[in-house]
């Protein structure tokens, strides 16, 4: 899946609004904010340019700019986060969330579906299939499995031996 590549810019005083903007969260939020590789789907607006971040607060940061003197990559500032223990925890916490995200949204891109008509042959709405795909709502087992269905295929769950340190 295509990659969005997230910039920083910075103002002419030498600060990065949004950066300062995501680092006044709290940890929990900083986490889900990052627009790093895990979660991208269409663009609706215009499906030629590519991908966008799901998130709203996501687009809000990459909407964000400034004077363009000087720009930092959201990969270089991610990297750096994730050398604070309490950062990596809470944005480790997330992979679940952000793999049923993503299974949902490569699910019904494989089958060929938009939103609209996968809400059509399930009976969700089309805008909850969108909080499902932007993680801005929580699935129980019964909608997976009538999304699954709408989709022509089975909801496989499965547990994994967790790793030990």
């Amino acid at each position: 899946m295509p990659k969005v590549k997230a910039i920083f810019y910075d103002l002419p005083d030498g600060s990065y609004p949004a950066q300062e903007f995501i680092d006044s969260l709290d940890i929990k939020m900083q986490a889900k904010s990052h627009p790093d590789s895990r979660i991208h789907q269409e663009n609706p607006e215009n499906p030629e340019k590519g991908t966008r971040q799901s998130n709203p607060l996501q687009r809000r940061i990459l909407q964000q700019k400034g004077a363009q003197n000087e720009m930092k990559s959201f990969d270089s500032y991610l990297k750096d986060k994730m050398k604070d223990p309490e950062f990596k925890a809470e944005y480790d916490a997330l992979e679940p969330e952000f793999s049923i995200m993503q299974a949902i949204i490569d699910a019904r891109k494989e089958s060929g579906l938009t939103q609209k008509q996968l809400s059509e042959k399930t009976g969700i709405t089309q805008a909850d299939i969108s909080r499902l795909e932007s993680g801005n709502a929580n699935p129980s087992l019964h909608t997976l499995q009538r999304l699954a269905s709408g989709m022509n295929m089975k909801l496989k769950l499965e547990f994994v031996k967790a790793a030990t340190d």
